[in-house]
């Protein structure tokens, strides 16, 4: 039956990035690449043929932000862009918080990346759309610290991109905004 056929799918999905993972975590990289991208077909054959389910679609985008992180720690920054960039268009769904969340991960990920290499208008632009996000969710969800606490954290690193820029103001104006968030989520109770 159908629904049976999709569940081995999806079941062949997770245990092919189980798979990478335990092959990563064992120092086989190659065997890792492999997995991942037979977990990346999958999820992909998933999302073709489920359009209409974002769980789906979110399995591609963390399958593919997972991957872009492996690729970051081993070096290869153009892999875990263009990682990074699949993960983004595959975590388009702007209503959830979850995906948000994801998303400005992706862009801070990305953000990162940039700086290490030569291309530093594109990580104040990375930084600036993930900032907008952790804005727009700690605002929305007030009763969920982590939102406040990733948006302090990048007003911080906001305010140190803009010290080494030469914009002391813009920098003491993000760093202020920064300490006042961990300052209100130093005194929340736990």
């Amino acid at each position: 039956d159908d629904a049976r056929k999709e569940a081995y799918r999806r079941d062949l999905a997770t245990c092919w990035q189980n798979l990478a993972a335990a092959c990563e975590a064992a120092g086989d990289r190659a065997e890792a690449d492999r997995a991942g991208a037979e977990a990346h077909k999958a999820l992909e054959a998933l999302v073709a043929g489920f359009p209409g389910l974002a769980s789906y679609q979110d399995g591609l985008g963390m399958s593919l932000y997972n991957r872009g992180e492996q690729q970051r720690e081993r070096g290869d920054l153009r892999g875990a862009e263009v990682s990074f960039l699949g993960a983004e268009l595959s975590m388009a769904h702007p209503a959830v918080p979850r995906y948000r969340d994801r998303l400005a991960r992706t862009y801070w990920n990305l953000a990162g990346l940039y700086e290490r290499g030569s291309l530093a208008p594109h990580a104040a632009a990375a930084y600036q759309q993930a900032l907008e996000l952790y804005e727009g969710l700690a605002a929305a969800h007030p009763s969920v610290p982590a939102y406040r606490g990733e948006l302090a954290k990048l007003l911080w690193r906001q305010g140190d991109l803009s010290l080494e820029g030469g914009r002391a103001g813009q920098a003491r104006k993000s760093c202020d905004r920064a300490a006042a968030l961990l300052a209100e989520l130093a005194k929340e109770p736990a």
